[in-house]
């Protein structure tokens, strides 16, 4: 019984090593795509990418906040996310049809 305890926690460990080194390597490609411009525009779009993507954190929705010390204010800058649960379907299908990664989603930016 003990061994099958040790096995289950090994395997509980691989898993979270996996997983860690899944998200190490998004932002890793994160920062390579942000490597690529000095617009704030776009390097606000590939963090909310990043956040929001499958291939990325799979987060629904992301925004990114300034603050501004000399106002004391908080402003925001920039959003991402579909407005609905049919809009996120519609848009998630498009995705895995066309087999969009984390940089074609990042691409179809400069499209718009």
């Amino acid at each position: 019984m003990e061994e099958k305890v040790k096995n289950l926690r090994i395997e509980d460990l691989r898993k979270e090593l996996e997983k860690a080194r899944s998200q190490f390597y998004i932002f890793y490609e994160l920062t390579q795509a942000m490597r690529t411009t000095l617009r704030l525009e776009e390097i606000s779009y590939i963090i909310l990418t990043g956040l929001t993507a499958h291939h990325g954190l799979g987060f629904n929705r992301a925004t990114l906040f300034l603050v501004e010390e000399k106002e004391k204010t908080i402003n925001g800058l920039m959003g991402i996310g579909p407005m609905d649960s049919e809009e996120a379907n519609r848009i998630w299908k498009a995705i895995e049809d066309q087999k969009m990664d984390l940089y074609a989603l990042i691409k179809a930016y400069h499209k718009i």
